[in-house]
């Protein structure tokens, strides 16, 4: 992927490069540190790649405090039911 978004800058392919920005958003930062191709990427386009990761991890953040909440919520509920009965 990061190969193609290379290539993409090369020779300025704006919606090459706009794509492949778009795919290695989804990788985890492990993927994008390990990855030899990582130094070539043009600092904005690997700046929009790194935004959208932390981006994508801050949702995924928001999704599990939620959950966390209302399972929380539904502990508590449950427990007042039983001291209730």
């Amino acid at each position: 992927m990061l190969a193609v978004l290379l290539v993409g800058q090369k020779y300025e392919l704006k919606t090459l490069i706009k794509s492949c920005v778009s795919e290695a958003r989804n990788f985890s930062l492990n993927e994008l540190q390990r990855n030899g191709k990582r130094d070539d990427i043009d600092l904005e386009n690997y700046q929009q790649i790194t935004d959208g990761i932390i981006e994508r991890l801050e949702k995924e953040n928001k999704r599990f405090k939620v959950k966390k909440r209302k399972s929380a919520e539904c502990t508590r509920v449950l427990n007042l039911r039983g001291e209730l009965l």
